[in-house]
């Protein structure tokens, strides 16, 4: 059975991820009923129908806050949308880390051509020794001399 790359997070981590994004529990406000020898009685109890629960009013919406939310511990992060998350938020406020990871692309991108034409150059110079080979052998052919046919190009042969 292959293992898969994947793993599934347990509900725990999921719980913990998503309480982290919640949030702040509102107040809740409790409404004291007043004191009944202060209010004139107009019905009796034995009339009103029976209430199932307490009615409470609606709860206003929160209004949007610009809050920031905890920082995130790196240290948790196990999944990659959620690191890369973390990462671009924590960079994009930073402008001096931002622009060291622009120079840092910069320098890749140089060494990988650097890396490039070294490995051309390199192909060439194997060319031009069999080339040179050939040359040398179709010289000692010329002029009788023994030709070993045995030694093949280092660029012809396969994996």
């Amino acid at each position: 059975m292959a293992s898969n790359a994947y793993q599934t997070p347990d509900l725990a981590s999921i719980l913990a991820t998503l309480a982290a994004y919640a949030p702040p529990p509102q107040p809740q406000i409790t409404h004291t009923d007043p004191p009944a020898a202060s209010t004139p009685a107009l019905f009796s109890d034995e009339h009103l129908p029976p209430a199932s629960a307490p009615q409470q009013p609606p709860v206003p919406s929160p209004t949007p806050q610009s809050h920031q939310p905890p920082p995130i511990d790196p240290a948790t992060l196990t999944t990659w949308p959620s690191a890369l998350r973390c990462i671009t938020r924590t960079i994009a406020r930073n402008e001096a880390a931002l622009s060291r990871i622009r120079h840092l692309i910069h320098t890749q991108q140089q060494h990988e051509r650097q890396w490039w034409e070294g490995r051309e150059a390199l192909v060439r110079k194997q060319q031009q020794r069999g080339e040179g080979r050939k040359a040398l052998d179709e010289v000692l052919k010329a002029v009788g001399g023994k030709v070993d046919s045995t030694r093949t190009d280092p660029c012809e042969v396969g994996p």
